[in-house]
């Protein structure tokens, strides 16, 4: 929707600036001198801020691999292994949101904290830490922040006493799970 009344936009000041190029200028009478009884007027009030246009980006190949595509993002995972301990491993990713899930949120913000709903207009990505238990197949979320397009920090939540979950079949949590949780030698004599 933007990037249309972008180009609406663009096109409608080309057709005006080029209007203006191809027209003869008029003549300017001079402005008379104000006079004293005159008071002078106040400024125009501000006209409404223009957002800069939105700046996708993608997260520094260096750092994060890219693990899938679901309906609210792109998802990448960050390199290296991830940091384990009794079984349970902790991992981050970057999660680029879809426009889709960007505009939902939105309009769901608007209804509980309209402010908070317009600085997530430029919701960009997530940073999130989970810790998966490879053994009993459940997670938990330990940390996330919420950026805007420009970088800033529009959230950031930490979570120490969160429920351990089942991890749900055909997401990016189990991508994550069979990407990190190795099978047992005794699981892979067994097959």
């Amino acid at each position: 929707m933007k990037k249309t009344q972008m180009l609406i936009f663009s096109a409608v000041l080309f057709f005006m600036l080029y209007g203006c190029a191809q027209s003869p200028p008029m003549p300017v009478a001079p402005e008379p001198p104000p006079t004293a009884a005159e008071a002078p007027q106040p400024p125009p009030p501000p006209s409404a801020a223009v957002s800069p246009p939105f700046i996708s980006q993608k997260p520094d190949p260096s750092v994060w691999e890219r693990l899938g595509k679901t309906c609210t993002g792109e998802t990448f995972y960050k390199k290296g292994t991830p940091q384990t301990s009794g079984g349970v491993t902790s991992v981050a990713t970057y999660k680029v949101i879809s426009d889709d899930f960007r505009l939902e949120m939105v309009e769901e913000m608007k209804k509980t904290d309209p402010e908070r709903s317009r600085l997530y207009q430029r919701y960009h990505h997530n940073i999130r830490v989970d810790e998966i238990d490879c053994a009993k197949s459940t997670y938990r979320v330990r940390e996330v922040t919420d950026y805007d397009d420009r970088g800033n920090v529009l959230a950031h939540s930490r979570f120490d006493n969160e429920p351990w979950r089942r991890v749900p079949v055909l997401t990016g949590l189990d991508a994550l799970r069979e990407k990190f949780c190795k099978p047992s030698s005794s699981a892979k004599k067994k097959m």
